[in-house]
């Protein structure tokens, strides 16, 4: 808030604002910047090995991966109904890509999320 304090009343001042619109501004901007670093937060915790994100995965190269369950998955519903996800496929079918996405997702959506490989949960 000490940081953005004056160019927030500077804006007021130039704008006619009152005193609660100046402080509505503040709070507003303060709110904003706790959920960046929160984000910012849950996605180092996560501890993905790559952040990875929907748009860049390519569906032409891949086929055969359903891309309208993907895109509703992507909704994180299945996180509120506590359904597990299973990807299972051969090497290179994008299956960490597309469970790096859908935790970012799902950090982005205020969750708390950790990726593991198999392989790290079977030694």
């Amino acid at each position: 808030m000490h940081d953005e304090c004056e160019k927030i009343a500077r804006r007021c001042a130039a704008d006619n604002a009152d005193h609660l619109a100046f402080l509505l501004q503040l709070c507003e901007l303060e709110l904003i910047d706790r959920e960046r670093r929160a984000a910012d937060r849950r996605l180092k915790a996560a501890k993905f090995p790559t952040i990875k994100t929907l748009e860049t995965f390519d569906f032409k190269a891949q086929p055969s991966v359903n891309k309208p369950l993907v895109t509703e998955l992507m909704r994180c519903g299945y996180l509120d109904q506590r359904v597990n996800l299973l990807l299972v496929g051969n090497t290179g079918t994008g299956k960490t890509h597309l469970a790096t996405a859908l935790g970012v997702e799902a950090c982005s959506r205020g969750k708390r999320v950790r990726f593991h490989k198999v392989i790290e949960l079977v030694t």
